[in-house]
């Protein structure tokens, strides 16, 4: 015959956690409330991301470029090494930091099972590799998810020439180029030439309504003629219990500048035609998977002079009429902001440019019957009058349009005196423009600009600047051009870059991230990354067929890490997790310097940090603060026993003033005997449970519970 008191942690078990205990009640807070708290910041709405390579954006076999021949660098195989390995294909797993090589045994571990972390509603990555030192036929590959629904696309990367040049200026391609499987195929098969390396890029897609657990995922190695399995790679994905928001919600801002214009050159399709616009469709819903969140708009010719490739051809026609009046016809603009919209890109146009690089306005005399260009410079009366008559027409149309409050003049790179001279302008025109600047730092433009952005390394914000335009709503950003030498998205940089650059920059409590090009394509942008100028891909991060990149998945990764830290601090502050909360802030200041030994370490780590996911048998320790009170929604309200002589039936009508309670009646056993206790817990409807509790035990009923013959379990 005994007695016994129990005590409980009310949590979700969503991983290592603390409790609070207050007057009446004792709660669980930590990563252990996570979950509501993160519910409530975000929709649950489930919306599967998609990308050329997954379902729902497609890519029309038709197009050009969705079959090639791959380029060689002409490197020579080490047939003593390769002759090493066993008459086999090698199946493995291996790091995504690494840029292997394409003709050289690659130094992994064998190992086909790994396992990964990932929230709902990430796009997450991983890489594995074939190699064999015989030539195989035809290969195929084949995600087999079992009854889940979480989306996995094995697919072969591909490799383009890149080279060692960094830094700007005209590339005088006179280093040595060499390979790098940076392209995510959309080709199904591929037969592995002998003595060489076969990278294969596995995209998971995590459906934001799923339940948090470990998932199985086989990914086979099929021989193309008979579907025969040559290997398997086995995948556990753990899905921790927190949600991402949807790309479109991310309060990260990722900026790519858009180069339609090379799509439509290197498809052979007429400029705003049905085909041009079939074909941006599928790069633009890339970009808005990975959290866009501008329409990159082209006012008048050519803002960047001779840099690009492709010409960026003017989206809105102006015309000098014979009496001197100006007409304007939007119809091109508006064609590719509603395809824009229509893709999910929505929250903001940026238009290009009141200060073009070389002060050159194109335009259609109508008295001449021919383009005319008119140079103008800011602050004269010349350049005053033909902007003041554009901008107000142009602004009398995004109001009927409805865009004119997500309008931004955008300009790159000018002078604080230009930049100083169209903000004045704007201030006297008073049309409700705003004004966007990527270039130097100038402490006389801080104050005035909507959105700034400065380049890495070479410039840098403090965090005085930062907090004052946060006071007046503006957003200050960071981006990398060729002059980030050493961290960097370009073909020869380490592929973590990508990922390091967005916690780089919330890490320095900036907003968002801009890189200068996305698929301004070289002449043959999937055989070759190297142009005139700058270090190969600087230009583009995606490939012709819709095919994604490495560069460019890093990137989204980096995106959404810095999420994941955004909302992980909102929900540790919340429950006053001072613990978790210094150790995340402590992990991400280390990303405060632009040139790390080791972005890919870093990264690591972090994933580590925020990825929290409860093993089977983990349990929560319990942490004491002094900062909870007024909690009356748990209280252990029955305890019942089971297969006694003389069975316990406790009931509460009301939590207890210290979160114990103390069951007076006795419970009669045999010795040797076996019997049940079932505590169960009163309940609202939000979604909390028992993460643990106890039974203490008083087996001489003298009403001293000792440690000793304690019973603990969780329900």
């Amino acid at each position: 015959m005994w007695s016994f008191a129990v005590y409980s942690f009310y949590c979700h078990c969503a991983g290592n956690g603390g409790w609070l205990i207050g007057d009446n009640e004792v709660i669980l807070i930590n990563k252990t409330m996570i979950k509501q708290t993160l519910l409530l910041a975000v929709s649950m709405a489930f919306a599967l991301g998609t990308y050329a390579q997954n379902r729902g954006v497609g890519v029309d076999s038709n197009l050009q470029g969705c079959d090639y021949i791959e380029p060689d660098d002409n490197t020579t195989a080490n047939a003593t090494e390769w002759n090493k390995l066993e008459d086999k294909l090698y199946v493995t797993w291996a790091s995504h930091d690494v840029q292997y090589k394409k003709r050289t045994v690659p130094s992994v571990t064998q190992s086909i099972s790994t396992s990964i972390k990932v929230w709902k509603g990430e796009r997450a990555s991983l890489e594995a590799l074939l190699y064999s030192k015989t030539a195989t036929e035809k290969l195929a590959l084949k995600a087999d998810m079992g009854t889940s629904t979480i989306g996995c696309e094995p697919r072969f990367m591909n490799w383009v020439l890149t080279d060692q040049q960094v830094g700007c200026g005209t590339n005088p391609m006179n280093t040595t180029a060499y390979l790098v499987a940076d392209i995510i195929d959309i080709e199904t098969t591929k037969a592995i030439d002998a003595r060489t390396v076969r990278p294969v890029w596995v995209t998971l897609e995590i459906p934001r309504d799923i339940e948090a657990g470990t998932y199985d995922v086989a990914i086979n190695v099929l021989k193309a003629s008979d579907n025969s399995v040559q290997g398997t790679l086995n995948l556990t994905v753990k899905v921790c219990d927190y949600t991402l928001p949807e790309a479109k919600d991310q309060n990260f801002y990722l900026n790519f500048w858009q180069q339609p214009y090379a799509i439509s050159r290197y498809y052979g399709v007429t400029n705003w035609s049905e085909e041009h616009m079939n074909a941006l469709r599928p790069y633009l819903k890339m970009m808005a998977r990975a959290g866009q969140k501008a329409i990159s708009t082209i006012l008048f010719y050519e803002p960047w002079g001779d840099q690009s490739n492709d010409k960026f051809e003017a989206m809105i026609k102006s015309t000098k009429k014979n009496d001197g009046t100006w007409t304007y016809d939007y119809t091109d603009f508006d064609k590719w902001v509603e395809l824009n919209m229509e893709c999910g890109i929505t929250e903001e146009i940026h238009c290009f440019s009141m200060i073009p690089w070389d002060m050159n306005f194109v335009y259609y005399d109508e008295s001449g019957r021919q383009q005319e260009t008119g140079r103008l410079s800011t602050g004269t009366t010349s350049y005053n009058e033909f902007w003041t008559k554009f901008l107000k027409a142009f602004a009398q149309h995004l109001t009927e349009k409805g865009w004119l409050d997500k309008t931004y003049m955008a300009l790159d790179e000018r002078s604080s005196g230009d930049v100083q001279n169209v903000y004045n302008l704007m201030q006297n025109l008073n049309l409700g423009f705003k004004l966007s600047l990527a270039g130097a730092y100038h402490s006389n433009l801080v104050s005035k600009l909507e959105d700034y952005c400065l380049e890495e390394p070479s410039s840098s914000w403090n965090s005085s600047d930062i907090q004052s335009r946060r006071n007046k709503g503006y957003r200050s950003t960071i981006y990398t051009c060729c002059s980030s030498e050493t961290t960097n998205i370009i073909a020869n940089s380490d592929p973590a870059d990508g990922a390091f650059l967005p916690i780089y920059a919330i890490a320095n409590d900036c907003d968002g991230y801009l890189h200068w090009s996305w698929c301004n394509w070289t002449d043959e942008p999937l055989k070759d990354s190297r142009f005139k100028y700058w270090g190969g891909g600087d230009c583009y991060v995606v490939y012709p067929g819709a095919r994604s990149g490495v560069r460019f998945e890093r990137v989204i990764e980096g995106v959404q890490l810095a999420e994941k830290v955004r909302l992980l601090r909102e929900a540790y502050t919340t429950a006053g997790n001072t613990t978790d909360l210094t150790e995340l802030n402590n992990k991400v200041a280390e990303f405060t310097n632009f040139n790390p030994s080791s972005t890919a370490s870093l990264v690591t780590s972090l994933q580590k940090i925020v990825n929290v996911f409860q093993e089977e048998g983990e349990y929560c320790e319990p942490q004491i603060s002094a900062t909870a009170s007024k909690i009356q929604s748990r209280w252990l309200k029955t305890v019942t026993s089971t297969g006694a002589v003389a069975n316990l039936d406790y009931t509460a009508a009301s939590a207890s003033a210290d979160g114990y309670v103390l069951c007076t009646e006795d419970i009669k056993v045999n010795p040797g005997q076996t019997f049940q206790i079932r505590l169960v817990p009163c309940t609202d409807g939000d979604g909390l449970q028992f993460c643990r509790l106890g039974a203490f035990t008083d087996w001489d009923c003298n009403k001293e519970f000792e440690a000793e013959g304690s019973v603990y379990g969780d329900a």
